[in-house]
């Protein structure tokens, strides 16, 4: 049974737990590289003790062990979802299991002694992951080793070896000793140095007594500064160059990490990767090409920005970068033109020449020139840059016949694939042979899936109403994973969902994914063993609605799935966004009354704009509180009523001619009782004197919706005097149903 100790005693206690044994351990040189693949996962519970190869210890006096894991943490929301690298469902990682255990409890990990004969500027690298809501604190502690063996004399407060090497700088430091007879185990500060193989301790020893085993050391507790708090499922990268007081007959460090948990089970932590390399008086090193991003405008110059890392002991000012794109042989070289940068700093650099972007992928290669760079392998970077098609021309068609469609994946577990799929469910496309589906083309999607299928820039300037239709199915497990399609016109900054759970013609039919596709609960989820899977292909279609004239539109399919249970996934196919048709219409005649509400949609009867050419009463769906544009046509100079009221308050279309309808004549005492008067133009004053329509027989109004309980209609219809108080030219009417 572990016992819990406070962070500094425990750190105290690593030194009691050394012995002689020690003296067999393994010892790594400079160029020392781990990345765990080696490791056999042995559990991920709280309480699983895991002994770790290759030199890796944990210590037996702290509360639980770090662990080998593949594939992602058990828990949702902590840990990361695969290693660093390789960076998939297979790679295996250190990590805290903290499902178990309370706040503070700590597990601590020490690395393989290192060995620092003849390195003049020791360097520990390694890559770290911190995601947790309720994340704890990872520390980072450093062991050096000057002296061991099993010669060790201890007589009072004296200790001699004949195969030390003590000098004066090792005052301060420690002795453990094991294996004592006598009552001496334990850990003694050097007070005082008297010869390279006699010292003086602090604190007598318990007796006199010869042939001990015996370990000199100086624990830093804290060498680098601890880490704390959520840092999202990313892995970042840690270099720590290593000052050392040497002296000894050996030079040997060790690097140790200490986690201590959370308030909660969401503060998994977990390492990577671990290296030993020295630093060099001259390198830099390219470490990431920080723009363009991902994606790009095809046909857009786009300026590449670098940033360029100093690993080296001499500061750096004069030297060269270059960038190439698509190995076209002909790079851009430019002089490197900003302050100099200091060892263990970094500087970005932009180039001032750009490029132009391609469709498709533009693979960016950069390279920093430093002559004398004692470090070649780290002087290049690579990333890609996806040209973007922008879409002028609709209807916009796309079945993935003739490849991709300049549609992309990514994210985290992404399982996009492009294709026939062969599954025991979701068996071929929709139209023709290739389509997008998750899990691959064959399998299942895995846990912890959070990606996206993001396609061109559709530029919407000449659309007023643009829909889309599409073929989905959806195989996934309900109310758990699953689909949400949405819209970004603003480069990807806020993602916003197209249409809503309960939309009519096959959208949404869930709104409680667990897993939030997108940030969001709605979308397409369900499966077939559950029979709420979409049962094969089906045409889902909506109004892309606010995207109306806009020119830098992006549409993705984001889908998630949550930490258990896979399924077939989904399957995207035969895409169409074109305009929402329009009716013949009519222009406006004298004596005629138009009642246009805009931007609103028939989406119950053939989705039809309301300015079309079919006759009313026309409905749609309309949040309280949203504007409602009335557009009046008619009479000349002449006041306006607008009526309000539960059913179609009119009671009256008129067939034949379109959106207009005829004046009859009807006395205003005639009209169906139960109605609200919303505008009176004929009553006078604020603001109803103002709803006239003007020289060229028009008026337009804006108005709230009124505020309703959801489902419920109210409908409006409006009137124009055509001269006489008593003869109207009656409107047709709108049926808003309220959210």
């Amino acid at each position: 049974m572990k016992h819990r100790f406070p962070c500094l005693a425990a750190f105290a206690l690593v030194a009691v737990a050394l012995t002689a044994s020690s003296a067999l351990a393994q010892v790594q040189s400079v160029g020392y590289a781990d990345d765990f693949e080696s490791f056999s996962p042995c559990g991920t519970s709280y309480s699983t003790s895991c002994a770790l190869p290759n030199g890796w210890t944990n210590l037996s006096t702290d509360d639980h062990d770090w662990l080998p894991d593949v594939g992602g943490t058990t828990s949702s929301g902590t840990g990361p979802s695969v290693d660093h690298n390789p960076g998939t469902s297979s790679g295996i990682y250190l990590y805290t299991e903290t499902s178990g255990g309370s706040t503070g409890v700590m597990a601590i990990l020490e690395s393989p002694r290192l060995d620092a004969v003849g390195v003049a500027a020791p360097r520990v690298n390694f890559w770290y992951h911190m995601l947790g809501s309720d994340m704890g604190t990872m520390s980072f502690d450093l062991r050096e080793l000057f002296n061991e063996g099993l010669d060790g004399d201890a007589n009072g407060t004296t200790f001699m070896s004949a195969s030390a090497n003590f000098n004066p700088a090792h005052v301060g430091t420690t002795i453990v000793i094991s294996g004592s007879g006598a009552g001496n185990n334990g850990s003694y500060i050097i007070s005082s140095w008297t010869s390279a193989n006699e010292v003086e301790v602090s604190t007598p020893f318990a007796a006199a007594e010869t042939g001990l085993g015996f370990i000199h050391q100086q624990d830093t507790a804290d060498y680098v500064a601890p880490l704390s708090g959520n840092m999202g499922d990313t892995w970042f990268q840690m270099q720590v160059p290593v000052t050392l007081t040497r002296g000894g007959a050996i030079e040997q460090f060790q690097f140790i990490f200490r986690s201590a948990r959370g308030t909660s089970f969401t503060s998994d932590m977990a390492i990577d990767d671990f290296s030993y390399d020295a630093l060099v008086a001259d390198d830099l090193a390219l470490a990431q090409i920080s723009a363009p991003g991902p994606d790009a405008d095809a046909g857009s110059n786009a300026s590449v920005t670098v940033e360029i890392a100093n690993p080296g002991i001499n500061a750096q000012s004069s030297f060269m970068v270059q960038y190439d794109v698509n190995a076209s042989g002909f790079p851009v070289m430019e002089a490197y033109s900003g302050a100099p940068i200091a060892s263990g700093s970094s500087a970005f650099f932009t180039f001032a020449t750009p490029f132009v972007v391609a469709v498709g992928p533009n693979v960016i290669d950069a390279t920093v020139l430093l002559a004398g760079d004692q470090v070649a392998g780290n002087d290049t970077a690579s990333s890609t840059t996806n040209g973007i098609p922008t879409i002028t021309s609709f209807p916009y068609s796309e079945d993935f016949e003739g490849g991709q469609g300049n549609w992309a994946s990514s994210g985290t577990n992404d399982s996009w694939a492009f294709g026939t799929p062969a599954k025991p469910v979701i068996n071929g496309a929709d139209s023709g042979v290739n389509c997008w589906v998750t899990g691959g083309l064959t399998g299942q999607y895995p846990n912890n899936e959070q990606s996206q299928l993001i396609g061109p820039i559709f530029d919407f300037s000449a659309l007023g109403a643009p829909r889309i239709s599409l073929a989905v199915w959806w195989e996934s497990e309900f109310s758990w994973d699953g689909l949400v399609l949405q819209s970004t016109i603003d480069g990807g900054a806020t993602w916003n969902n197209v249409g809503a759970f309960g939309d009519a013609n096959n959208w949404y039919n869930d709104n409680t994914i667990n897993s939030s596709p997108g940030g969001s609960m709605e979308g397409w989820s369900g499966r077939s063993t559950t029979s709420n899977g979409s049962g094969g292909w089906v045409t889902a279609q909506n109004i892309l609605a606010g995207l109306g004239g806009q020119s830098n539109v992006r549409l993705r399919f984001a889908f998630s799935s949550d930490g258990s249970v896979q399924w077939e996934g989904v399957a995207i196919d035969t895409l169409l966004i074109d305009e929402l048709p329009q009716g013949a219409g009519q222009g406006p005649q004298p004596g005629l009354a138009v009642f246009d509400l805009s931007n609103s949609v028939d989406v119950f009867n053939g989705i039809y704009g309301v300015d079309s050419g079919v006759n009313g009463p026309y409905q749609t769906t309309v949040a309280a509180g949203a504007p409602l544009n009335f557009h009046f046509e008619g009479t000349p100079i002449q006041a306006i009523f607008l009526l309000s009221g539960p059913t179609n308050v009119g009671l009256m279309t008129y067939a034949g001619i379109g959106q207009f309808d005829i004046g009859t004549g009807l006395d205003m005492a005639g009209l169906p009782t139960g109605l609200t008067v919303v505008i009176d133009a004929t009553a006078g004053g604020f603001p109803d004197s103002f709803f006239v329509t003007n020289a060229g027989g028009t008026m337009d109004a804006t108005l709230a919706m009124p505020v309703l309980p959801p489902g419920y209609v109210t409908t409006f219809q409006g009137a124009v005097l055509t001269g006489s108080m008593s003869v109207v030219a009656l409107t047709n009417a709108i049926e808003l149903y309220s959210l």
